[in-house]
């Protein structure tokens, strides 16, 4: 009775110490950025930010807050209460939404007008992503860093 007491519990103990905990997301990109609407100086821009889940157990999304600048200027932060269920090893998509203000990307010299036909008629604008996606695997909460930068051009409007 001792020896399989003994070899119930080195089993036990071997078991508990392989296994270990839920792996955080990877971020991946952003994909899908675009201009949704335009009213006055603010642009309201829509992006499918897009993570893979590596493991084998699926989760629940339960937030995320983002800093976006735009072309080395901060222009807007972005705090979201998203609930979603992740799917095990697969990649999952979080829309984003966030408005940005041209006059913050504008140089003052120039002019509203003249800095907004600037920026439209220049190819790429420079847009970093910097935050944390907040998920939850297991009843365990874990931030996702984000730190993305991509050229995206003002003219592929909605």
């Amino acid at each position: 009775m001792k020896k399989i007491l003994y070899l119930l519990t080195i089993s036990l103990l071997v078991v508990l110490t392989s296994c270990s905990g839920p792996e955080i997301p990877d971020f991946k990109r952003v994909d899908n950025i675009r201009i949704h609407g335009i009213q006055g100086n603010v642009y309201t821009i829509k992006a499918d930010a897009v993570y893979h889940n590596p493991n084998s157990m699926g989760g629940d999304l339960t937030g995320m807050d983002m800093i976006i600048y735009v072309d080395g200027k901060e222009v807007s932060q972005l705090e979201q209460t998203k609930q979603a269920v992740i799917q095990p090893e697969s990649d999952f998509t979080v829309p984003i939404v966030f408005d940005v203000d041209m006059e913050k990307l504008l140089d003052k010299k120039e002019g509203f007008l003249k800095g907004v036909f600037n920026k439209l008629l220049k190819d790429k604008l420079e847009v970093h992503y910097k935050g944390n996606l907040h998920v939850k695997f297991l009843n365990v909460e874990f931030k996702v860093p984000v730190d993305y930068t991509e050229e995206v051009s003002l003219l592929n409007v909605e």
